[in-house]
């Protein structure tokens, strides 16, 4: 009989074991390939982006990565609807301890953190980007804010090395049976 199960992404290992520092504000950072991410003159102003692009861009910035507590995880439209992507951005942010910015479009966002996360954007436009970066610097410190980072570290947890070999497991047994 055939058997379909899930096991969900895990995190880039490298980033067990290191934690963002702490910071007296919300600094954002997208990091990787730019070309997944909607970026505007008006968003630079607001976002930094480092390259993690490939290996090497990713080693080089990684301690840097760790001076940001909220990730910007937006991706164009394109991007969206031409292939299939899985949240590998929040779920490495989640496991460093930061918070997410991301938009209503990717499926996989909204399953991870809920409809009601509060730094959930409904559209990837400038102006919603932008909105929603100005809402999070606003919400610092705030109950909002720590309601986001108890989502993130449920999200973290999903996806720990432990509780993907429980996946793992409970797919091996369910295939025997």
């Amino acid at each position: 009989r055939p058997l379909v199960s899930l096991l969900l992404h895990n995190a880039d290992q490298r980033l067990y074991g290191r934690k963002i520092r702490s910071l007296d504000g919300a600094r954002t950072v997208y990091w990787g390939d730019v070309r997944n991410c909607v970026k505007t003159p008006k968003i630079s102003q607001t976002v930094t982006f480092l390259d993690g692009s490939n290996a090497a861009g990713f080693a080089r910035t990684l301690e840097e990565v760790l001076d940001f507590n909220v990730h910007y995880t937006v991706r164009p439209t394109d991007q969206v609807d031409s292939r299939i992507k899985p949240f590998t951005k929040g779920v490495n942010a989640a496991v460093l301890g930061a918070i997410i910015l991301a938009d209503c479009s990717v499926p996989d966002a909204v399953e991870f953190l809920g409809a009601d996360y509060p730094f959930l954007i409904p559209f990837n436009g400038e102006a919603e980007v932008l909105d929603g970066l100005d809402h999070l610097r606003e919400s610092y410190g705030a109950a909002e804010w720590f309601f986001a980072k108890d989502r993130c570290f449920g999200m973290a947890d999903r996806v720990s090395p432990m509780a993907l070999a429980g996946q793992i497991t409970h797919i091996i047994r369910e295939t025997k049976n």
